[in-house]
């Protein structure tokens, strides 16, 4: 199947040399000489990609791109601009919009195919994202853990040891059930809960 190529350039030598570079049947290509002509063809029949020059007659390259990624169904089309060879960026305009590249004329046939080419199949692979994401509320802060230091008979409180022990009683739980455990149990049973634990892991049980 051939990839479709519109060309948006008033500029006559310069769709010349791009249909040179862009030869059947791997590519089918249209031209328009002007960016409302491009604007039609664009509804009439998405491209698979868009080669606009920056300066156009009644729709500018800049413009053009904006219509081009306002039509839903133009995620995957390929956009480059075509840039003269003294024709000066617009980076602000340019920047908040989705392209693919600038190229400068004259530009060299070969690499311009195979831009596309791979502008093309990486378009393709992006993945898909739902149209209209649902917007979920963020759910309610979980309640902080209480700090409990260990009985000062275990010789733990404010050690290395007394964090990593806590560490290691968090990773037995799911947070659900850490934090159901954490609201249940008193201040006194999550020392002995702790301690317990320490004695495991000192015994290897």
């Amino acid at each position: 199947m051939a990839y479709t190529i519109l060309i948006a350039d008033d500029s006559a030598a310069a769709v010349r040399a791009a249909q040179a570079a862009l030869p059947e049947p791997e590519f089918e290509v249209r031209t328009a000489a002007d960016g409302a002509k491009a604007a039609r063809s664009i509804e009439e029949d998405m491209p698979n990609a868009l080669l606009a020059a920056l300066s156009l007659p009644a729709k500018d390259g800049y413009e053009l791109g904006v219509f081009l990624r306002s039509r839903p169904e133009a995620k995957t089309t390929v956009l480059l601009f075509l840039r003269g060879a003294v024709e000066t960026l617009d980076v602000g305009r340019l920047a908040v919009i989705d392209h693919d590249g600038v190229v400068s004329k004259p530009f060299d046939g070969q690499s311009l195919a195979e831009l596309i080419r791979r502008a093309i199949e990486r378009r393709r692979e992006l993945p898909s994202l739902p149209e209209e994401p649902t917007l979920r509320a963020a759910p309610p802060a979980a309640p902080a853990s209480p700090t409990v230091p260990l009985e000062d008979g275990a010789g733990l409180a404010g050690t290395p040891l007394e964090e990593a022990l806590r560490g290691f009683v968090r990773e037995e739980f799911s947070r659900t059930e850490w934090e159901s455990k954490m609201r249940g149990i008193a201040a006194a049973e999550f020392k002995k809960l702790l301690v317990a634990e320490l004695r495991g892991v000192e015994t290897g049980k």
